[in-house]
Parts: C-alpha cells; structure tokens; sequence
C-alpha cells in the first residue's frame, strides 16, 4: 500500500461511553419536569402544599375567626364538662383558647401554588392558597387547623356542614388570580366513625371536569400510574354524579387517627422506595414510602394476619396464608403506614379511602361543601384532609433554535424493522441533531438485502448530501455491488461524503473503489466497534471473570485459567451474513487458541445445537443471540455484541446510542463546516481501525464487590434556563496554541485542529473553551465556575491517578456532580481518569494504541490492524526488529502518553519478541544514541506524540537518521500513522455532551477504569426516548420514513396503533367466547359438519362446539392498550384499547381464532393480526371504536378524540377458497367513510400519507387487481347510508401463503418480485396448493428476458432470516398483492368509531367453513407547537 493509502486507513477515534451508577429521580413527583426533554421547561400549575412554616404550617391560621394551628392550647374537655351548644373561641371542644386573633377570618398557605410558564424550572409566580366558609363554620378544635405531613386539615364539629372556598390570590397584590392551566384537588382520609351513622363524612363539589380514584382511574394524571384498579374504593365511598355535573361522595367504612395518612407515600403504589434522590424536588413526597406495588394491596403478610383490634371500631380482620393472594390483605410493611405500627397496619385502612377531582383552568378558585354527620354524645368532629397534585401540563422550548442548513442525510443499514439495536442506533442519531433543525435524517433499512441497499444508495446520490452506510459483507459479490454503486455516483458527485458505521470488516474495501476517487483508500471515516477486538476482550472476560483483566487487553496465561472450562459460541443463524460478528467470532476464538490449556471453542449456529451441549460456558454474538437462546430457556454467560440489553445479562460490547450518535452528529458537522476548513485533514468521522472501539463493559455474577448496577438511565439536565444552552470546554492544551485559529485553515497543531472539531459540533450551543495547559488548579477552578452557568461541560484530566493534581480535578469534578447531578460531563482525551457518573468518555484508549502500533515494525496489511488476519512475524523478524519510541520530556510524565508504550510492550510479548524490542526515549539525543547502540537490521523510530514529529524531523534537503518511521496516537503530519483522529474526537466530545444536555441518554453511563479499577455495570432495559417505534421513521414528509418523531418544542397530537402490542384481551365478540382458552368439545375441519348435521346448535361456530357460552364480560372484542393518544402537550401519550363490536349479526366458523391468531402449543400467538373468523355465508357490520383504557365505548368520554386524526386499517389475506374446481368462501371487506385507500400497485393519494409506505413505498410493479377487485358500494345503517370502498377477492389462496407480521407483505426492494426463482420455476406444485391451483406455475424460459419476469420472485429460501418458514420458497404473489389499507380521518356512526364490513362467501352444497380474516392499523401523529386544548375528560 502507498503512504495515502496508509494515512487514510489507519486513523483512530474512541467514543467510549461506559456505564456507571447514577442517581435517580423518583417516579412520582407531581409531573415536576420530568417530562421535560433537557433545554424545554415546563408550562402550568403545581400546587405543593408541603412548606415547612410556623403556626401549624398556615401563614394566616384564623379560618371562621377561630385561630389555629399547633400554638393553641385547649384544656382537656370530657362528657361531663362538654355542654352542647356552648363552643368558644376555639370551637366547641377547645372553648377557651384566649382573645380572637385579629387576623382576616380566613386560612392562607403561602406561595403554595406554583406558575410555570415554560421559561424555567422555577416557577414565574407563586400564589397563595387561600380558603374561606361561605356558610356557617364551626370547627370541634381549630387546634387541628394545620398541616398534617404533606397535606392540610380544617377541623368540622360533628353535626355541621360548611361550604369553603379554595382561592388563588397573588400574596403582594391581595388580588385573586385566575390560572390559566388545569389542576388537580384531592381529598384524604373519608371515613365514618366508630358507629354507624355516627360522624359520616359527606363532601359535595362542583365545577371540576372529572374525578379519579384508584379503582377509578384516571384518563390523564401525573398520579394515574401510582393508581390500582384492584383497590374497590367503591367498597368504601359512594359516588354519586348530579345531572348538573357536580359529585356527592359519602364515607362508607369506619376509620380513626391511627389510619390517617400522612404523606403521599401513604394512599400511592408503585413508588420508588430509594425517595427523592437528589432533593431538588420541593415536595418531599416519598416520606413513608415503602415500594410496595398494586399486588402488594391483595398479598397475606408473612404473619397470617391482615389487620387488628381497633377501640370502638368493629374488628376488620382476614386471616390468610402467607405470601398468598388474598382479596385486600396487604399490610404496610416494616412500621411505613401511618400509624408506624410495624408490620399490622393494613393498606384497606387507608389506600381506599380518598379521591381526586381535575379542575379547569381559566377560574381563581373552587368551591367544595363539606359535612359531618351527628355524633352520639353530640361530641367530636372530623378533619377535612385535602392536597394538591396540580402538576405543570407541558413542556416548552425554552431556547428557540438558531436555524440550520438544509441538509439530507442518507442512513444505509443492514438492519430489519424491529431491530433493538438498529432502534437504539437511530435514538442517537436523531438526537444528535439539532431541534427545529432543517436537516433531514433519512433513516433506511435493508435487512441484509444487497438489492435494496443498492436502490437507497442511487437515491442517496439524487437527493444525500451525506451518507453513513453499513457494510456487514464479506462476500466479493456483495462488497462490488455496492462499491460499484458509490463508485458511479462519485463520477457524477466527487465530494459526496461516505461515512462506514458499525461493522469494521469493510473499512478494506480498497480494492473495490475506482483508483483517483477520492475513496479510492477506503471511507471517508468509521464510526463503530473493533469486532476482532471485542472477541478478545469478551474471552478474557469470560475465562478471568474480572473486567480489570479484560479491559487491559492481556491475554491470560494458560496456567491462570480453569483448563475444564468449555466455551460455546452462539452465532445465529439470522447473522450468517454478518461479517463484523464473524470477526467477533475469530477473536473468541484465537484468543483461547492463544491462552491454551482448554478445550477449543465450539461454534454452533443453532439453538438446539447449544442446547445439546453440557457444560459449557455460553457466549451469544450479540443481543438477538442471545435473546433467541433466552426464549428457547438457553442460559447465556455472556453477551457479546452491545449494551442494548442494559441489565439482562453479562455483556461486553460497543455503545448502540453513542455509535449513532457520532455517526449523525459528525457528518452533520461535516456537512455544515465554513468552507475555510482545515483542508484534507479533516474528516467527517473518526477512523476507527481495531484500536479501541466504542465499546460499554458489563457484568453480572463475576467474584468481585467493585461492581454495582445501574438502575435508571442518564436522565436530561435539569438547570436554570440559559438562551442560547451554554457548554464549556475545559481543557489542558497549551497557553501558546492559537485558540481560535485564525484563519481555521491555518489550524496545525493538535489542539487547534482539536478546536476547530469542537466549534464544528457545536451547534446552537454558546461554547467557552479554556486552553490551561497542565495547570491542576486552574482547571479545578474553572470547572467550579462552570458547574454554576453551564448546560454541558467538556474536560480533560491529563494526569496520573493518585496524584495530587489528579485528586485536585476529581474533587472539583465530583463536588460539581453533587451539587447538579444531572449536568451532563463528559471527559475526553486522556483515558487515565475515571469517574463513574460522568456521561462518557470521548477519546483513544491509549494502551490499545500502543498495542496496534507495534504492527507498524513488521507489517503494512491493513487487514492485520483490522483484526482480520492475526499478525504472523517471522523469525527472522523477530530477531531483527527493534522500536525506538520517541516520548519529548514534555509529555515524558503523561500517563496517556506512557500507556502507548506500555501497549507496544505488551504486544510485542505476545507476539514472541524478546525483552528489549521496544525502548523509550525522552531526546533526540536518546534517539541517535538508541539507534547507533543497535545492531539490528530493522529499526522502528516512532513518535508516541504530535509533537515529537517535529523534534525528530530533518531540515529540508537534509538527510537525517532521527526521522520518525511512524507516529503513534493520532492523524497529524505527513507520516504513517496509527491513532486518534483529532477533529473527530474534538467533535466527537462536544456531540455527546450537548445530545446529552438536550436530550435524555439512552445507554450505559460512565468512565469505566481501563485498567485498575473497573466499574463494569448494565442497567434495565432503559426508558426509551420519546417516539420509538418499529419502524424506520423521520420527521419530514420528504423523507421516506415514517412522520412520527416532534422535534424540541413540538409536540405530537393523534394516535398510534397496532393490535400486536396488545397483550391482553376481553374476548367475547358478539357473546361468543373466543381466542386460545376456549375448549372446544367438537372441532371440526372446514366441510365436516358438527354431529347433528347442518342445523346444529354451533355457539363457538360451525368448527368449534363449545360447551361453555355463559359470560359476563362485555359483547366485544378489545385489545388492550393497543394504542397511544398524544394529545399535543407533552411527548408522554395516553394508552387506549381497540375494541370491535359487531352491529349486526356475528356467526364465526371457529371464535378460538378471534383475538390474534391461533396459539402454539406454549400458547404464544401465532401472529401479529387481529383475527376475526367469519363462518361461510355471512356478512357482519363490525365498529372499531377507540377508547381509553378500560372505558365503556357507550360513554362518550370514554372514546380517543378522532377527528382529524389520519391513520389506517388493513386488511390481509383477501382470498378465494377452492372446492370441486370451484370457488367458495369469496371474502369481502367494505371500509366506510373512508377518505383514501392504498395498496401494492396503488400508491395513496397522499404520496406519503400512508403509514406502511415507510418501508420504503407500496410496490407499483405488484399488480393488485389480478388479486382483488376494489370498487365503490354503500352501507346503510341506521337508516343511514354511508359511502364505502369495497375490496373483493378474486384468487384462490390457502392457510400456507398467509402472512405472518406486516413485513410479509412489504418489499425493500421492488424489484425482486419479478426477478425470476434460480430453479427458473415460480409457484405450481407444492406449497400447499392442490387442485386448480397448481396451473399457477410461471417458467421463465418462456419470456425473452428470463432473469425479470412479472410476478416471478420468490421469498427467500434457506435458515434463519425473518421470513416466516412456511413462505420460504413461496412466490411473492401468492401474498403480497393481497392486502388493502383505508384511511381515516374523522369518526363515523354517531362518532363512535369506524365502519367495516366483513363478508365471506357460502361454501360448497352440503359443506360448512369459514374464513379468518386478519387485520392490522397504524397511525400518525403529527407535531403541534400550540398545545391544543385538553381532550374531553
């Protein structure tokens, strides 16, 4: 290889992003901004009634004129000194408490009520809460006046009723304020007393839009998941709603002090039991919380004993087993409920025994009458206990962006839709880039399909002013047919920028591209993991158990190993095609090849090929590996891929959500540099060789107490608004450099072209950069200025751990990190410090550095720095070579520096050199002396920095014997190099730390310790960003994703669905049981009658005798939480049920195929559909009707707001069946009020209107009408007649050529349905066609042009893939013509839902049948940045 062909290939970036514990906000926290994406703030109303004041919490305690609160004294009163009638200044069981106060008769809480107004997280108003009587008040104690925990408490006496008024008023003004957000009042503790009818609680109120409970739920609260639907708060207060819209609730159950709760903690489930956290919540709201979870309320305590003798209260005890579920047994566990009696107070006493109302904005207050009920002795009252859980109602940009270029960014992967990785990837990707961007991310996959990456690679070259490509083929075919493509788009687009992600394999691609292209040495950069490299790491971890071993990179003596340990590699089937994981392969492998003293490893590609061994240590290629191995009940020891499976398992692997990260975000700055760049140096990526890859470590169950687990993942920085959001990068460079360069292209040194990456990647972000040099404390100081101002922080530790100015930085660093824990920090640069709190580290890991370098003596094949092809020196060189490594005195104490060496070292031993190969020097003069003293014949001078090139060059003209060889570290100068690609880690560190201040951090965290002390952790599956979806997706109708993704400041508004996501089911469509559990005494074949003949009683259908019809369930079909409504306020949706109702009569043939298919022999569903069966000779009208979840579809308010709303249902399988050479059963599908139907073959008005269109577009090559005919008709109903498109099948079709999931019947690639099968025969005998069917036969020796023939493609054939096995081999047109979608916009049949017809013709004479007919739906919300108006409660 040429020295060009060398500088570009062997450059260097490590992204590394390793996890780490961090600290975690509590679930439950009013709404307060945790909903907030960093960068936006939140708009609306909190009403935090926890302050910790004087006077019984009260700024004002005089409610009546009665003063109260803690500071009044009351003499004891009893039956013999009580005198009804006679109450005094204190009420009538606190007589005399002294003079009247002269405060105003009312109760004010003080700047309790908190204004956002999206501009901050401090509130822009604080109001006072004010309450008032109306009527007559008298409290029993105005003692009890106060605060009780987090919630308030107004004292009744017995027998009275008292109207008051809960007002906000502004505390220096004195004028009530009307708010203009929505909020929630909640009322506690309403019980009876200890006799019956004796001091019931009553409360009436009005003017509120809906009220909640648990067993009650919600449509819309911050509070709904910490509510339980098997808590029969009905059981113990009776609601009754007036026509005029207002609510009498009356206590129903007794109750005393004891039970009264106290904080939130006390009545909520499902609260995080660690508390708040970090404190900066003002409500302390987790006081008493104990974890417990909605089961908890129905467990029998360890004791046996759910309750206990209460005084005067009727005894309410359940005896139970323990650890059994119990109808409300559950107890408080460990002294938490608010009694604190350990372990008795049972959760019935409390839990059920409050409710919530949800109040409109736009008024200053509300109204509620509160009454006690007589007493026996006319004695004693009760407390009225209320809270507010108001909580701010969206989140707004506080920073409008700045604008961008326009520019489009073409993503190429080999993924497949639903791929977790590839999802992950594209997190990362899309928040890279700015909000409010005008940038286009164009995300596309190809599932392993070399044809569709071609066709995206020509549009690319149309339409990209970027691409990032993965290239996971070894295979000369596949890596030409894609090479050939870039290469003709380079002829007509020369600087068209190619980025490789992801698989390394093909960053060799040399040989393929055009000579004088200017990718005629490889890509334009590499973003992506070291596979070679990570199977030697993951095999040092598996062998040594410790992450201190596998992170150094030193391969394990074989005397140090367990020589019975057998290791067993899993490399699926779906990932033959991967070369990438291949290399991961061969690294396990040769690596125990290396270590010896074991078994060799055995490589098998199929689950119960594992599954057969015994013994072994599992290690799964990856996280689909390992999850089919999972599911098949394969344990797995190691995960060897990536950190997308946070937390499930052991795994060592690259960082999915940084890799797209960097990806996007570099080529985006690429893209958008001043055209007065640094020239050739720069480079839109990292050039990741086999260095040190960006890799996450994990581990679980390894003997050794330094690893801890993550729980949570990063959440976004929450901080004090900033415009523009402000980022500082704090660095060690050289007072001396010029920062900023000026000019940029006259940027030569390390940190300036270091700078000019930074300023790049920058974005809208307010960079301040700190050039310190190795001042310790100046970089200490200036971390703590910037802890205070900044949104992101960027720095460099140069120095050596232990040191004294290393501890000078970590404690600035850490005091920062307890001061803001949510301040995004990401280190870079030097790899020797660690930290396992900041976000990442961006940066070379020097030790491997060194170790890939020492190649550089003996070898110029790229694949050997690859990881391809294990070096291999001869013994000639071995004996010959020698390695000066050239370090200047001023980098003589850098510890990143020293690891370079320390790597060459290392791998020189491995190798087989003798001690002595590799010598350091810190002169010129060291050098020349070094290399005079050697008598070897081949000597190495490299330079282990930037600097050390310029000390060891010649003058010009000038021959010398100190010029370096090589340089060791990164991609400066004119000499071979092996290292860190400078601009890249420059725009590299920005990147993450900016994405990380904006956006919240899908991954692992942290700086793990590369050598000494690793903290090797894995979180949970972390919560997804807002918008995932299975699909590829962006945000602009151009591109060809789906238009499903709000940028900051934006909101969505409409719906998503799919019936696969539903996982559970109320299945009794049109009263008939259905779905998997129904027990079919009879079932019978299509044709065979049940016993009795054709007039049979069928209640299952005709193919299905049940014996059991009684049901009290709803005559529906619902899928459960099917779908999401985003109502245009926030990013988090509301999850709705589907539900199909039949409007006229339903006959189904068998009802155990309702529900989503029939149901393997572990009763998993089959498909991924809904499925209605339809017996032969019936047609029935069906309503889909979208409701929130668990809702009565007869109530209105009850259903998802559709109007407007665009989405799509679709039908599949439209078929004809075959009898005697005839056709019977011929299905029908009507789709009312409908505004566009589309199809293969029939694109939607709308080119980008339909939602299955994403991947890419419906196919116009597919002739639908040979399959089905689609016309107009019409319904009426209810004496209405509605305007339909029916779509009628025309084909014969069988069970054998239906489809699986959506995928089945979406091409990436168009063309391949008529590219004719390699046997020169589509279709004809076989897959399960008899009869007239077998003539369907296409041979394409026939046509002119053999190889493209209509409608000849077939479904791939072979293992593994995502075809389903019963289509392999199956011609694409027994499948793919056969499906329609309709779309919708707007609700239909007195909106309630949308209207269908399902029709299926008679059967043969003396036969009976039936057709399933399968269904699936989508739907698209789009972004809003005024947030609409709430929907109807």
């Amino acid at each position: 290889h040429g020295q060009a062909e060398r500088r570009t290939m062997l450059g260097l970036l490590l992204p590394l992003a390793a996890p780490a514990q961090v600290r975690h906000a509590a679930g439950f926290d009013h709404g307060l901004f945790s909903a907030c994406e960093g960068g936006s703030y939140p708009k609306g109303l909190l009403i935090d009634l926890n302050k910790e004041r004087s006077d019984g919490g009260a700024t004002v305690n005089n409610l009546g004129g009665y003063k109260g609160g803690d500071a009044i004294s009351c003499a004891p009163i009893s039956a013999e000194t009580f005198t009804p009638g006679e109450c005094g200044s204190c009420g009538c069981g606190c007589p005399d408490c002294g003079p009247p106060s002269s405060d105003p008769k009312e109760m004010v809480l003080g700047r309790v009520v908190h204004v956002f107004d999206g501009s901050g997280l401090s509130p822009s108003q604080e109001l006072d809460l004010v309450i008032t009587n109306m009527t007559t008040y008298m409290p029993w104690t105005s003692a009890a006046n106060r605060m009780l925990g987090t919630f308030g408490e107004i004292s009744v006496a017995a027998n009275t009723e008292t109207k008051f008024r809960f007002s906000f008023r502004d505390p220096d003004t004195g004028e009530e304020v009307a708010v203009e957000a929505g909020y929630e009042f909640c009322y506690m503790d309403f019980d009876t007393g200890p006799q019956p009818n004796n001091l019931n609680e009553e409360m009436r109120l009005c003017g509120f839009d809906n009220y909640f409970s648990h067993g009650k739920l919600p449509t819309y609260s911050t509070t709904k998941d910490y509510l339980c639907e098997n808590i029969p708060t009905a059981d113990y207060i009776r609601f009754t709603e007036e026509s005029n819209g207002c609510l009498t609730a009356v206590a129903l159950k007794e109750g005393k002090g004891s039970d009264n709760p106290k904080t939130w903690g006390d009545i909520l489930m499902n609260l995080d039991s660690s508390g708040d956290g970090d404190g900066r919540f003002t409500t302390e709201i987790l006081l008493g919380s104990s974890g417990l979870t909605c089961a908890d309320y129905d467990k029998c305590p360890a004791s046996g004993r759910s309750g206990y003798e209460r005084k005067l209260i009727a005894d309410d005890i359940i005896e139970c087993t323990p650890g059994t579920t119990h109808p409300q047994a559950g107890v408080y566990p460990n002294g938490q409920g608010p009694s604190g009696v350990v372990g008795e107070d049972p959760l019935r006493y409390t839990l059920p025994k409050f409710f919530c109302a949800q109040y409109p904005g736009g008024t200053s207050g509300f109204e509620v009458t509160y009454k006690v009920g007589p007493s026996d002795s006319g004695m004693f009252g009760r407390n009225f206990v209320f809270g507010g859980t108001g909580a701010p109602s969206s989140c707004e940009l506080a920073c409008e962006s700045a604008g961008s270029p326009e520019k489009v960014i073409f993503v190429i992967i080999h993924g497949a839709i639903g791929n977790e990785f590839w999802n992950t990837w594209y997190e990362g990707a899309y928040n890279a880039l700015p909000p409010n961007t005008a940038a286009k991310l164009v995300y596309l996959r190809t599932g392993y399909s070399i044809p569709a990456t071609a066709n995206y690679l020509d549009r690319a070259c149309s339409e990209a002013d970027g691409v990032i490509i993965s290239v996971p083929y070894a295979d000369e075919e596949s890596r030409r047919s894609i090479a050939d493509r870039i290469n003709s788009c380079l002829e007509q687009k020369p600087d068209l920028p190619y980025l490789l992600t992801n698989t390394d394999t093909a960053y060799d691609m040399t040989e393929y591209f055009s000579s004088g292209s200017r990718l005629s040495a490889t890509f334009d950069g590499y973003i992506g993991s070291a596979n070679y490299d990570m199977g030697t790491t993951c095999t040092i971890l598996a062998v040594t158990k410790s992450m201190d071993s596998a992170m150094s990179g030193i391969l394990p003596t074989a005397d140090a190993v367990d020589s019975s340990m057998k290791i067993a590699v899993y490399w699926s089937e779906n990932e033959q095609d991967n070369a990438g994981i291949e290399q991961r392969k061969d690294g396990i492998y040769q690596a125990v090849q290396q270590i010896g003293g074991m078994d060799q490893v055995e490589v098998r590609t199929t689950v119960s090929e594992i599954r057969s061994l015994s013994g072994h240590y599992v290690i799964a290629l990856g996280t689909g590996a390992a999850s089919e191995l999972q599911q098949a009940g394969v344990s797995v020891d190691l995960q060897c891929g990536d950190d997308v499976d946070r937390g499930q398992l052991s795994f060592y692997g690259q960082s999915t959500y940084t890799q797209g990260l960097q990806a996007a975000g570099q080529m985006y700055a690429y893209l958008i540099r001043p055209t007065d760049g640094f020239g050739e140096e720069g480079s839109p990526s990292a050039n990741l060789l086999p260095g040190a890859p960006q890799q996450t470590v994990g581990v679980v169950g390894v003997d050794s107490g330094e690893y801890e687990v993550v729980s949570p993942p990063y959440e976004p920085a929450f901080q004090q608004p900033s415009c523009p959001l402000k980022l500082a990068v704090i660095t060690h460079a050289p007072t001396t450099d010029d920062i900023p360069p000026s000019p940029r292209k006259d940027a030569d040194t390390f940190w300036e072209i270091w700078y000019v990456g930074s300023e790049d990647s920058k974005q809208d972000f307010d960079m301040t950069w700190y050039a310190l040099g190795s001042d310790a404390a100046s970089i200490a100081s200036e971390m703590a200025k910037e802890c205070d101002r900044a949104d992101a922080i960027v720095i460099t530790v140069p120095f050596e751990e232990g040191s004294s100015d290393y501890v000078t930085v970590d404690n600035a660093i850490k005091a920062c990190q307890d001061k803001r824990p949510y301040l995004p920090i990401v280190t870079t640069n030097t790899d020797t410090y660690h930290n396992p709190k900041v976000i990442s580290y961006v940066g070379s890991d020097n030790f491997h550095i060194g170790k890939m370098c020492s190649y550089a003596a003996f070898s110029a094949d790229p694949q050997v720095f690859l990881g391809i092809t294990e070096p291999t020196p001869s013994a000639d060189l071995i004996e010959s070579t020698y390695i000066i490594a050239y370090v200047p005195a001023v980098d003589s104490q850098n510890p990143s520096v020293l690891r370079r060496f320390e790597g060459i070292v290392e791998r020189l031993s491995e190798l087989g050199f003798p001690e002595g190969t590799a010598v350091k020097a810190t002169s010129v003069e060291m050098v020349k002396s070094f290399k005079r003293a050697s008598n070897k014949d081949n000597v190495k001078i490299m330079s282990l920095t930037f600097g050390g090139l310029a000390d060891l060059a010649c003058e010009t003209g000038v021959t010398c014997d100190t010029k370096a060889d090589f340089s060791c570290g990164d991609n400066l100068g004119s000499t071979d190099y092996y290292g860190q690609h400078v601009w890249s880690q420059g725009a590299g560190a920005v990147m993450q730390a900016l994405t990380a201040a904006r956006a919240k951090w899908i991954g692992a965290v942290g700086n793990a310790d590369s050598v000494q002390k690793p903290v090797g952790v894995q979180a949970p599956a972390a919560k997804r960003a807002p918008f995932y979806d299975p699909f590829s997706y962006s945000q602009d109708k151009g591109d060809y994703g789906l238009r499903y993704k709000c940028t900051a400041g934006t909101f969505p508004v409409g719906i998503s669905f799919e019936f696969d996501v539903a996982t559970e089911f109320i299945n009794n469509l049109g009263g008939i049981p259905g779905g998997p559990t129904v027990e079919c005494t009879v079932e019978a074949e299509e044709g065979i009658y049940p016993p009795g003949g054709p007039d049979a009683d069928c209640p299952c259908g005709c193919g299905c005798v049940c014996s059991d019809t009684s049901s009290t369930l709803p005559k529906e079909l619902r899928y459960k939480a099917a779908g999401k409504y985003y109502d245009g306020k926030s990013h988090e949706p509301v999850e709705f049920d589907l539900v199909l109702t039949n409007l006229t009569h339903y006959k189904p043939f068998n009802s155990k195929s309702n529900g989503r298919g029939l149901a393997d022999v572990d009763g998993l569903y089959e498909h991924s559909f809904a499925d209605v069966s339809m017996a032969a000779g019936t047609d029935t009208t069906f309503l889909l009707t979208a409701v929130f979840e668990g809702g009565d579809i007869n109530e209105p308010s009850n259903r998802v707001p559709m109007d407007g709303v665009e989405a799509e249902l679709c039908a599949f399988d439209i078929d004809v069946g075959e009898y005697g050479g005839q056709p019977v059963m011929r299905e029908t599908f009507a789709a009312c009020g409908i505004t566009d139907w589309f199809t293969n073959g029939k694109p939607p008005n709308d080119e980008h209107g339909g939602v299955l269109t994403v991947y890419p577009a419906v196919c116009d090559n597919v002739d639908y009408a040979e399959w089905m005919r689609v016309e107009t008709t019409a319904l009426t109903l209810d004496g209405d007649e509605l305007s339909c498109i029916q779509a009628t099948a025309i084909k014969t079709g069988t069970s054998s050529d239906n489809p699986s999931k959506i995928e089945d019947v979406l091409l990436t690639d168009c063309s391949v349905y008529d590219e004719c099968a390699k046997d020169g025969v589509s279709g004809g005998p076989g897959h399960g066609r008899t009869g007239n069917l077998l003539d369907d036969a296409i041979t394409c020796a026939d046509y002119p042009d053999q190889s493209d023939v209509p409608a000849s493609g077939e479904y791939p054939k072979g293992t593994g893939g995502s075809v389903p096995d019963h289509l392999k081999g199956m011609p694409y047109r027994y499948t793919i013509p056969r499906f329609v979608c309709f779309t919708f916009t707007s609700r239909t049949q007195s909106d309630k839902g949308f209207v269908f017809k399902l029709g299926v013709g008679p059967e043969a004479a003396g036969r009976t049948g039936g057709r399933n007919v399968l269904m699936s739906g989508a739907g698209v919300p789009t972004c809003t940045k005024a947030p609409p108006p709430p929907p109807p409660p």
